[in-house]
């Protein structure tokens, strides 16, 4: 687990890249559950450092600055997307994921939700960003099982990473409607530098495997499985594209 984040993304050995050539917004690297990241600190730390795939560097700068590998499941989102309908998304899922025993969890989850949604639907007010952060805030750490933290890490990060995302469907509701937020200076460098991306070859042997996920037009595209090959062994790896996905032999 030697490579780079941009790498991995951009290299033609991995992912090939953003679909029809947009522009990386952000990525939540680990699964859903895990802090969502934009560009500018996915592919860099907050020191200035190259974002290496692997648990450390992932989780370098906490959750103010980082992320978690997680189950290593990469949700890929291009400038296309908008981050309130995603949090929205996965604030539904762990609201019906919810067993109901826990009251931070029971009732915070569905509380998030329906504020997430009227926010989507332009319905949303300023102090319901604000509310948001304060009922996440009251399910971390205070459920039985990680569940309510699940929940709650993703709208903290959103909100975090994204506020100004938020603030604009509130203040501009029907645009919101219409069209999504963009790119805006999500992917700009936190530190000056530039990369170059380099395509190698992979030998055989053993290997792990991380889901990518890439989201454009509101959808998932593809599903892409990827063994990244650590070590050495016998035998030539290669990618088959069939369709929308890509298999790595």
């Amino acid at each position: 687990m030697t490579i780079s984040v941009e790498e991995f993304i951009y290299s033609d050995e991995y992912c090939g890249g953003i679909a029809n050539g947009r522009k990386l917004k952000a990525c939540i690297p680990g699964g859903s559950s895990v802090p969502i990241l934009p560009a500018n600190l996915l592919l860099t730390t907050a020191k200035g450092e190259k974002r290496i795939m692997n648990y450390d560097s992932l989780a370098d700068g906490g959750f103010a600055s980082g992320s978690m590998m997680g189950s290593g499941g990469f949700i890929v989102l291009d400038d296309t997307q908008c981050v309130v309908k995603h949090t929205y998304t996965l604030a539904r899922f762990y609201r019906h994921e919810s067993c109901g025993q826990c009251s931070p969890c029971r009732e915070g989850t569905g509380w998030m939700e329906k504020i997430l949604l009227n926010i989507e639907k332009g319905k949303g007010k300023m102090t319901d960003i604000d509310l948001l952060w304060d009922i996440q805030r009251k399910i971390e750490g205070n459920t039985i099982c990680p569940l309510g933290d699940a929940a709650a890490w993703p709208v903290a990060a959103a909100i975090r990473h994204f506020r100004d995302e938020f603030e604009w469907h509130v203040t501009n509701p029907d645009d919101a409607q219409r069209r999504n937020f963009g790119l805006a200076h999500y992917a700009d460098p936190i530190h000056s530098g530039t990369f170059k991306i380099k395509s190698k070859k992979s030998s055989g042997g053993s290997g792990w495997s991380v889901p990518v996920f890439f989201f454009q037009e509101g959808v998932c595209l593809a599903v892409l499985f990827f063994v990244l090959a650590l070590g050495r062994g016998a035998g030539q790896r290669r990618f088959v594209r069939q369709g929308g996905s890509v298999c790595y032999y």
